[in-house]
């Protein structure tokens, strides 16, 4: 017989995180998060997801403006965040019914689009990063090198390492009963003989690849970027309109970069917490981690809207018609 490794909300997208299965008691105040305010919450996070993604996938692709080889990096991410979010309503469906009613195939995919976007996300800040570095540090020789066309190939090379660490979570994700309820979990193979000790590598190999390693990458890149944009007096005067707006993309960067922190940090180190030291976590504690980390997912494309100049005069003039934006921005 195989050993099984639950989550705490059995039916839930948190169970990545996880391996044991909640139930909440019929009468407690968990039942009121997990059958009402869960639902509400996924739906609402999704669907200011999908909007909010989807137009910015959607100004980048139709304005020339706006393919840019940072922009690049953008559209990648909104569309690892708009895949993110079509999975919402099935598990808002599924925090509902408390079954899972969508068969073996779409646990595979949501499963799948779930643990690919938590790589796929931080890798690309991790690249942002490093060509924001060479953007401002080396800019002559960031010139002769950056193209749209190697923007396209890293991207694919990002997706395809994101993959490759999701492959786990994508191959044992499976469909089984639970009291006689099914439901979408991972199915670990049988030769899995501490429980314990399997919990913790987990938790060691989604946190240290997934969020520690890529931001012992991006805090010296944006470290030395700062230094270096604190000693603009030394930038000839007719290179300084060039290094602002730089500066101003490499500010709208770094700010998407400490939201993704504050989204996730908590959740990675209570990830750590439970498994590797065995502290216990209060589940609906538990559960609003998991939400600030999903609210990563909508809340990107209203910085590029409220930092990104190109971004709102693109989005005001998709919104509003074109007597919204001025001549320099319309295709």
């Amino acid at each position: 017989m195989e050993e099984y490794y639950d989550f705490p909300f059995d039916i839930s997208n948190y169970s990545f995180f996880v391996n044991e299965t909640y139930i909440p008691s019929p009468y407690s105040w968990d039942v009121i998060i997990y059958n009402i305010v869960a639902p509400v919450i996924q739906c609402a996070i999704g669907i200011t997801g999908l909007i909010g993604n989807g137009l910015i996938i959607y100004v980048i692709i139709k304005y020339s403006t706006m393919k840019t080889v940072p922009n690049m990096y953008v559209l990648n991410l909104a569309v690892s965040d708009f895949l993110y979010c079509l999975t919402f309503p099935i598990w808002a469906a599924d925090y509902i019914l408390r079954v899972w009613i969508f068969g073996r195939a779409m646990c595979k995919i949501v499963r799948s689009i779930f643990n690919v976007n938590t790589f796929a996300s931080i890798y690309f800040l991790t690249v942002m990063s490093i060509e924001r570095y060479y953007a401002i540090l080396h800019p002559v020789r960031n010139m002769q090198n950056r193209s749209l066309k190697k923007a396209k190939i890293i991207g694919g090379c990002v997706w395809t390492v994101a993959l490759v660490c999701s492959l786990p979570y994508i191959v044992f994700a499976e469909t089984d009963y639970l009291g006689g309820v099914p439901v979408c979990m991972f199915k670990w193979p049988a030769n899995v003989q501490n429980e314990d000790w399997w919990r913790g590598a987990n938790a060691v190999y989604l946190t240290a690849l997934a969020f520690f390693i890529p931001l012992c990458i991006m805090v010296p890149n944006y470290v030395l970027i700062y230094r270096r944009l604190q000693n603009t007096d030394v930038v000839p005067p007719e290179s300084r309109r060039a290094l602002r707006s730089r500066h101003r993309v490499t500010r709208m960067v770094i700010v998407v970069v400490v939201i993704f922190v504050i989204c996730w940090l908590p959740l990675h180190v209570g990830n750590i917490i439970r498994f590797v030291f065995g502290f216990k976590v209060n589940a609906t504690v538990w559960y609003f981690l998991n939400v600030i980390a999903d609210v990563n997912s909508c809340v990107n494309p209203f910085l590029y809207a409220l930092l990104g100049q190109n971004f709102r005069a693109t989005l005001k003039r998709t919104l509003c018609g074109s007597s919204c934006c001025p001549d320099s921005f319309r295709q």
